[in-house]
């Protein structure tokens, strides 16, 4: 590249930090231009970048350019520092030098209770309001506040903790608890604890968008029941900042002697002790190419000139400790990289490689560290195990992408569970796959439906938690196999039941292999507790009954099926009684959430006994009459009404209250109970109605025959609510 062509960069804004370390990257030399020491921080770290700090008049402007003999200014400064921009541009036209004015990108919805055009008019608009002010527009038009005539009892500024910044407000009489001098990013929740504390009923921003935490402060707003003024953006021309980085590399010819454009390697140590300390790397390696891809790869690839700006993030399954079980991409992608970043235990794993490291697991987080340090372009980011089994790869990728500026590349691992049952000698292709750590799981249905499950632990009482849930759900003899510190030093597998691991604490590094079906080692078989059928319909001798009446199992089949239940179901069961139907509908998937409502209490008892017997966790007994036990409830997809003593109308309102489409499945025997039914239907307006009477008869063994003996018919009536609420 050309030596002598240099640019001038206008700095201070997140903007302004991307475009330094683009500038660095390509190694285009340049001077860059701050107002203050704030505005230096995070700004790229290069031979080829100078910075300057202090605000320039226009005539000084002008001299500088022409000493320095730029070829381009760039400004990217704040969207709201008018005077600087109008500054910049009369130097750029005055010297007859090339100016881009670099944009800040409208990518959400910015809008506010009140907005404004000015500070001036926001103030003139405050004047016939009441209450405490949070004005977070800066120090620069603070004194415009103070037009208003109670300021000094309203006001309250949010400025940069500067000495020079303090000591302007000071003078113009902003004190004490009057001035908040802190610094950003600040969080949705540390703004709002702002606005509650001063009892704020205004809260005064600027369109600053997502690099100024607009969003946190507009939520925080209606957190605190504040009112939002927003000053607009004053509307200009200019480059996007996405284009201005793409036009860099063109307009200064970047390419080295092989045709390929260059940057330089990582930057110095941070001084705030987030890095560890860097080691040296080549001044200057290709840049990778630009989108998003999904396969393994051994590293970037060096692109034309006119490919946009780029950061190359590897997204890597770190396997379950032990670095030998690294694939070969991934030891590649960690030697080539600038910056290691993931949670402090797994970016520690990799220290060996040398790099500097950044110990965040949280998306947002590392997010906001890119973002102000946009001279790591070569990023490895870290994670336990494999990128696709509950790891936190998901959420970092979905941060990420769709950022131009950002290729990511996923490079998978050797999972704790391929480790594990690899170690035992086992297959896991019928192993459900479950995880507690941070999380529930509702792994007494997995076991149950399936047989045999992996769960990745959780703490060091993980263990104790399992075995005593089994234990409470009747699963005594379920064999639980133990693997501690998968492959490292400390690697410890045991076998046990959970009566006898019940008081067992574990290394935080821990999996557990759940066995419902004991293997008959000899024999090659295996033994299930119970044989019930797969589909619904099971027979009344199945359940405990009592003196309570049930829904017989030809009736319960047909109203079951009429049910029409789908993935995720939330099923009222009113009336329950027994609670066969409630109990049918449970055993379908553990996806299906049933309430059983009654308020008979040898029924209430009969419950019970009925979901402990089937270990139905996802079967929940209300204890109540209906309508009025339904009111905590979530609202339901499909109720089932066997019995509503006298408030059919009532039941009917309060479920499509909650759901208008909801599917209704009733059992009549009475024909009154039926004719009553129609009025309260015609009034509903409720859609697919169908009655269908059935009529059983079961056979009896009378001598040394069988006679047919007839039940009682039923009526089964089931429609679609179509009203609105």
């Amino acid at each position: 590249m050309n030596g002598k062509k240099k640019a001038a960069l206008f700095a201070g804004t997140t903007e302004g930090r991307l475009m330094a370390g683009r500038l660095a990257a390509l190694g285009i030399p340049a001077d860059v231009y701050v107002a203050t020491e704030y505005g230096k921080e995070g700004l790229a770290v290069s031979e080829t970048l100078t910075v300057f700090c202090g605000r320039l008049a226009v005539r000084q402007m002008a001299e500088r350019f022409r000493e320095q003999g730029y070829v381009l200014v760039i400004d990217a400064t704040h969207p709201y520092a008018r005077e600087a921009s109008q500054n910049i541009r009369a130097a750029a036209r005055e010297t007859g030098i090339e100016l881009w004015r670099v944009l800040r990108e409208r990518t959400e919805d910015q809008t506010g209770d009140v907005e404004t055009e000015s500070v001036d008019e926001a103030v003139s608009f405050l004047k016939h309001t009441e209450g405490p002010i949070l004005a977070v527009t800066g120090s620069r038009e603070l004194a415009k506040y103070k037009a208003l005539p109670d300021w000094k009892d309203r006001v309250y500024a949010r400025v940069l903790p500067l000495t020079d910044v303090i000591a302007e407000c000071t003078a113009l009489g902003f004190t004490g608890k009057h001035l908040i001098a802190m610094q950003g990013p600040f969080s949705r929740e540390l703004n709002a604890a702002m606005l509650a504390g001063i009892g704020a009923k205004w809260l005064v921003t600027k369109e600053s968008g997502k690099p100024g935490g607009f969003e946190e402060k507009r939520a925080a707003a209606r957190d605190a029941k504040a009112k939002l003024l927003v000053i607009r953006r004053p509307e200009e021309e200019g480059l996007f900042l996405s284009e201005a980085m793409e036009r860099l590399a063109e307009r200064f010819e970047c390419r080295t002697a092989a045709g390929q454009r260059t940057m330089p390697g990582p930057p110095a140590a941070s001084s705030k002790g987030l890095l560890a300390e860097p080691t040296s790397a080549p001044a200057r390696e290709s840049i990778p190419e630009t989108g998003c891809t999904f396969e393994g790869g051994t590293g970037p690839e060096p692109v034309s000139a006119s490919a946009p700006f780029c950061r190359h993030v590897w997204l890597i399954g770190m396997g379950p400790g032990d670095l030998s079980l690294l694939t070969g991409a991934a030891r590649k992608a960690l030697q080539d990289c600038q910056l290691i970043v993931g949670a402090a235990r797994v970016a520690e794993q990799a220290a060996g490689f040398g790099k500097p490291l950044f110990k965040e697991y949280r998306p947002k987080q590392i997010f906001s560290y890119l973002c102000a340090h946009p001279e790591y372009t070569r990023i490895a980011a870290v994670f336990s195990g494999d990128t696709g089994f509950y790891s936190g790869a998901r959420k970092l990728y979905e941060t990420l992408c769709g950022r131009t500026e950002f290729q990511i590349k996923i490079l998978p691992g050797i999972s704790s569970m391929h480790y594990f049952f690899s170690r035992l000698g086992r297959s896991w292709e019928r192993v459900k796959p479950l995880s507690l750590h941070g999380q529930k799981a509702d792994f007494v249905s997995a076991l149950k439906e399936q047989g045999e499950v992996f769960l990745l632990g959780g703490g060091r009482d993980v263990l104790c938690l399992v075995c005593r849930e089994l234990l409470s759900a009747g699963l005594g003899d379920v064999r639980i196999t133990v693997g501690e510190e998968l492959s490292l030093p400390g690697e410890r597998i045991y076998t046990g039941t959970p009566e006898s691991l019940k008081e067992q604490e574990v290394n935080p590094l821990t999996v557990l292999f759940l066995e419902r079906c004991v293997q008959r080692e000899a024999a090659g078989v295996s033994e299930r507790p119970e044989n019930l059928p797969l589909t619904h319909g099971l027979a009344d001798t199945a359940f405990l009954r009592g003196d309570v009446p049930m829904t017989k199992m030809e009736v319960r089949t047909i109203s079951v099926a009429k049910l029409m239940l789908t993935s995720k179901a939330v099923v009222y069961d009113v009336g329950a009684g027994t609670g066969s139907v409630a109990v049918e509908c449970a055993r379908l998937s553990k996806n299906v959430t049933v309430y059983a409502v009654e308020q008979n209490k040898p029924a209430l008892e009969l419950l019970e006994k009925n979901r402990d017997k089937f270990k139905l966790t996802n079967l929940n007994i209300v204890s109540g009459r209906a309508p009025g036990a339904l009111e905590n409830l979530p609202p339901a997809s499909h109720v089932f009404i066997g019995g509503s003593g006298g408030a059919l109308g009532e039941i009917l309102k309060a479920v499509f209250t909650k759901n208008p489409h909801a599917r209704i499945v009733m059992n009549l025997i009475m024909p009154e109970t039926l004719t009553a039914l129609f009025g309260t239907l015609a009034a509903l307006k409720v859609q697919e109605l169908e009655i269908v009477q059935v009529t059983v008869a079961r056979s009896k063994k009378v001598g040394p025959g069988h006679l047919m003996m007839g039940q009682n018919p039923v009526w089964i009536v089931s429609f679609t609510g179509g009203c609105e609420p």
